[in-house]
């Protein structure tokens, strides 16, 4: 029976989807927003640094941690970065 449901609501999801009356007039997803975060990307995290109980983004670039604070709607203020040394370490949060 298990089985049966997911099935169902498989289908009723593509059906969703694919149907263009059911989206229309709306717009599924955001803009996207670019942020300058550097060339050298190694690792990202997400967090909720300032215990505010909204996510935020961390990104370990080269010998660079850049850090977005988040708003709770898919976007982030600006990144403030901070410097590891002139050697590439390993970051833990």
């Amino acid at each position: 029976m298990n089985t049966r449901i997911i099935s169902l609501f498989s289908i009723a999801l593509i059906m969703l989807c694919i149907s263009p009356s059911a989206t229309a007039g709306t717009q599924l997803y955001k803009p996207r927003v670019d942020y300058e975060i550097g060339d050298d990307v190694r690792c990202t995290a997400i967090a909720d640094l300032d215990g505010d109980g909204v996510q935020d983004l961390i990104v370990a670039n080269g010998a660079r941690i850049s850090v977005l604070l988040g708003f709770g709607n898919g976007t982030f203020l600006p990144p403030v970065e901070f410097s590891g040394g002139l050697k590439r370490l390993r970051w833990m949060i």
